[in-house]
């Protein structure tokens, strides 16, 4: 009888010890970032977000070290950044793309202006101003909690 009453006591200690090392238990915790970006009031539909956060770690030089996530933007202005530490205050910047063309064969490599911005247009690409690609002067930041965080993105010239 005795034998029987330490196994189950060693049953309740080993469980114990089982959820204090398994995922999820008492491990990091983290939130996810998600929302549309706009550019004056109009989506846009391609580029990126990133969010940016302290580690509380100093590089060899001194400097704060920094971690980060990122996410595309959809076609829909829409992303969805995962993985960021629950209870950090990030900074997130934007970033688009140009699309790059170059004509070979007529003696002139590169496309006029004017076709070039034309293919820029049909890219979807637009010009944001390049605060936005900084994190100390993007003016973007947010309080992540555990779990979903919505933080729509309307930026401005």
């Amino acid at each position: 009888m005795k034998r029987r009453a330490q196994r189950g006591g060693l049953w309740v200690v080993a469980l114990c010890l089982v959820g204090m090392v398994a995922p999820g238990c008492g491990g990091p915790k983290f939130g996810t970032i998600a929302g549309v970006v706009k550019f004056e009031g109009k989506t846009l539909g391609n580029g990126t977000v990133t969010a940016l956060w302290d580690t509380g770690k100093v590089g060899k030089n001194g400097s704060k070290l920094m971690d980060s996530e990122g996410s595309p933007i959809g076609k829909d202005g829409s992303f969805k950044i995962s993985k960021v530490p629950a209870g950090q205050n990030v900074r997130l910047v934007v970033r688009t793309y140009k699309i790059g063309v170059v004509k070979f064969g007529q003696g002139q490599n590169n496309l006029s202006e004017e076709e070039q911005k034309k293919i820029q247009e049909q890219g979807g690409y637009v010009e944001i101003p390049n605060k936005y690609s900084v994190p100390e002067s993007s003016g973007l930041s947010l309080d992540v909690k555990e779990g979903s965080n919505s933080f729509d993105i309307d930026l401005k010239p």
